[in-house]
């Protein structure tokens, strides 16, 4: 009895190991497919130096008006990864109004800490248009 128990414990611990190796290589193509960002960047408290917490931001595509950045602002930002067809606009008002816009990032921005163009006194929105 004993010795046909610990067969089949060994037959099934032997089945599930092999397709679980055959699984792991076979992914689904769905997960060896990776998929960058459009556009990515981090925001900062601090209006000086790009330190402290940070939160980032990104998407892969357009997105509509965004708000409840932490703390209702954000003093200086870097930009992560943003492509040739996205631009990112950055408001100082709750409803990404045009008359609003204190920065634009897009590729062409600069590495390193950078503060908003127009000296204001709040970050409150973003929106990112592609394409």
């Amino acid at each position: 009895m004993k010795f046909t128990t610990i067969l089949s414990i060994t037959s099934l611990l032997g089945l599930s190991q092999s397709a679980a190796i055959h699984m792991s290589r076979n992914p689904s193509s769905s997960l060896s497919t990776r998929q960058d960002p459009a556009w990515s960047f981090s925001v900062y408290q601090s209006s000086e130096r790009c330190t402290g917490a940070r939160d980032t931001y990104s998407g892969d595509g357009t997105q509509e008006c965004t708000q409840g950045i932490r703390n209702g602002s954000f003093g200086s930002y870097t930009t992560g990864e943003i492509s040739d067809k996205c631009s990112v606009y950055i408001y100082n008002n709750d409803n990404c109004d045009d008359g609003g816009i204190i920065d634009i990032l897009t590729s062409a921005d600069p590495d390193g800490c950078l503060q908003p163009q127009l000296e204001v006194t709040g970050v409150a929105s973003f929106r990112a248009q592609c394409g």
